[in-house]
């Protein structure tokens, strides 16, 4: 699948790290239901679901390469800024605003996370969702999504 590449208003997976690695436990968000900690672990299992380690039900599967395209085509050449607020999360990566987290768990699985995403290789990377990516669409989709929740938590 071809995608558009995100905005150059989109920070890359360095610079996410860096944010989310300074960010205080006890940063309150702009918008939206999840604490830091959830938010942190939310990210975190988005980043697992891209490198194909959450298992999606085959419904799920079948609806997401049939309208995914479309909706990454359209969301993607946004900035993460002007991205929709409040969307629907996937039932294996939603955290729910009861969860407790633990703010540094999560935040070491996060930033695990964003390192394996720096470790795929440059090709043959098949994402549960939206089928074969190559490393940089992988890396620009969950940049994309991991700078909307550092936007909403007002990290840039």
């Amino acid at each position: 699948m071809k995608l558009p590449i995100p905005p150059p208003d989109t920070p890359d997976l360095d610079q996410l790290r860096n944010l989310f690695q300074g960010m205080p436990g006890d940063r309150a968000p702009t918008w939206g239901k999840m604490n830091a900690g959830q938010m942190l672990e939310h990210c975190h299992r988005f980043n697992e679901l891209c490198l194909g380690r959450v298992k999606v039900s085959l419904p799920i599967r079948w609806i997401a390469r049939l309208i995914g395209p479309m909706f990454l085509r359209k969301l993607l050449p946004k900035s993460p800024k002007d991205g929709p607020k409040n969307l629907r999360t996937l039932e294996p990566i939603r955290v729910d605003s009861m969860d407790a987290v633990d703010v540094e768990s999560a935040r070491a699985r996060l930033l695990a996370s964003i390192d394996a995403l720096l470790a795929l290789p440059a090709t043959g990377h098949r994402h549960p969702l939206y089928g074969p990516m190559d490393a940089a669409q992988v890396h620009g989709l969950a940049a994309h999504h991991m700078g909307h929740h550092a936007h909403q938590f007002g990290l840039w």
